[in-house]
């Protein structure tokens, strides 16, 4: 089985990774990579994957740079398989990347799996590549890239779900059960081909969605994990508003059996969070802390879009995402933009301001002014000790 994955970030280097390990005479992988310091880490050392009970390292791997790919530096390729596995912000970007790892036509198609959250990618997939090539999935798993060159899974083991998205067997189904196959003997995880009877992969697409949404948002808007959420008991309370505002959107739209998002099916969702690690967040809120480049609207502007589309009314969700904007636009700015005078504290005092939560800026402001109003007193004090 050929399989190239674009994007060896936290999920698809874990992916990758486990079906690397099972050899090129089972599964033949190329990792096509944007050059930086983790793909230099991965040609230098390898692929090194750290589970919570093992770690093992694939060496050497077949890597692509992306650049080279697009520029025609490379020869031609096609497989079987392309796994998908960058972020939602970048999806319109590897397109042209993808388009280059597809078969001909007159043989049977490339499969084409994104593994990204949202809804969007196998319609922006399909309107790029045609609907033939475009499977539907999604995978349950916290894992990042801790150093470059290095995978950390923290919970094991993750799920895989996917399937052709028609109503029936297609002219992928081979393909898929050879892909699920390779996943299988690959190990340590939850592979799910579900069947087309029960609402097939879209189902479970929704089932992530309405997840994920008021996982995010939470993690976001309080900026820590959920054990710290989950110890508040107001934290609690945002958590279920916001899942059950998710909930009453995949209901408007049908998804699965009549009342399958209702309030026992968000209970035991409720409890699935809270057996989480307490060191466990959302990576939109890693990424938003960090102040780097979100999935904010693909996740959360996405559901709020959807919930328009069909008038439900989504309060807590407008809340989170308009404070959220804000706090992307600020981080935008700072990305984009250098203090003019370098020399000047000022802009590296505002920097810190910014990533600090409320209270402790309040805090800093307070300790500031009293430090400025002694400084005033001071002369006066002075005197009056002379008098």
């Amino acid at each position: 089985l050929k399989v190239a994955v674009v994007g060896a970030g936290g999920v698809g280097g874990w992916f990758g990774g486990r079906l690397a390990r099972l050899g090129p005479d089972k599964v033949d992988i190329t990792f096509i990579v944007r050059p930086g310091a983790h793909a230099a880490a991965l040609t230098r050392t390898g692929l090194r994957i750290m589970e919570p009970d093992s770690e093992f390292t694939v060496q050497p791997l077949r890597l692509v740079n992306s650049e080279d790919l697009l520029a025609g530096a490379v020869p031609p390729e096609s497989f079987d398989v392309v796994l998908v596995c960058v972020k939602g912000y970048h999806l319109k970007l590897v397109l042209p990347i993808v388009k280059k790892l597809l078969r001909p036509p007159g043989v049977t198609p490339t499969a084409v799996l994104p593994l990204l959250n949202g809804m969007d990618a196998p319609t922006i997939l399909a309107d790029a590549l045609g609907s033939k090539h475009v499977l539907g999935g999604l995978t349950l798993i916290l894992s990042e890239i801790s150093s470059p060159g290095t995978i950390l899974l923290r919970k094991a083991p993750p799920i895989i779900i996917f399937g052709e998205l028609g109503d029936t067997a297609g002219e992928l189904a081979p393909t898929v059960s050879r892909l699920r196959s390779a996943l299988l003997e690959a190990g340590n995880m939850n592979v799910v081909v579900p069947p087309f009877d029960d609402g097939g992969v879209r189902r479970h697409m929704w089932e992530k969605f309405v997840n994920i949404c008021p996982f995010s948002a939470v993690c976001a808007s309080c900026r820590t994990s959920v054990g710290s959420i989950f110890a508040v008991p107001r934290g609690v309370t945002l958590y279920k508003t916001l899942l059950s505002e998710s909930c009453a959107v995949a209901n408007a739209y049908g998804v699965g059996r009549p009342g399958l998002f209702d309030v026992a099916w968000q209970m035991e969702r409720h409890s699935e969070v809270g057996r989480l690690p307490p060191e466990a967040s959302a990576s939109l809120s890693r990424d938003i802390i960090a102040g780097r480049p979100s999935e904010l609207h693909d996740q959360i502007g996405a559901l709020i879009r959807l919930a328009g589309d069909k008038g439900v009314p989504t309060p807590a969700f407008e809340v989170v995402y308009a404070s959220l904007c804000v706090v992307e636009f600020v981080s935008e700015q700072e990305r984009n933009t250098s203090p003019v005078n370098t020399g000047s504290i000022a802009p590296i005092y505002i920097r810190v301001m910014r990533r600090m939560p409320w209270t402790s800026r309040r805090a800093l402001v307070w300790l500031a002014s009293s430090c400025a109003a002694a400084l005033v007193a001071m002369p006066a004090l002075r005197r009056l000790r002379g008098a």
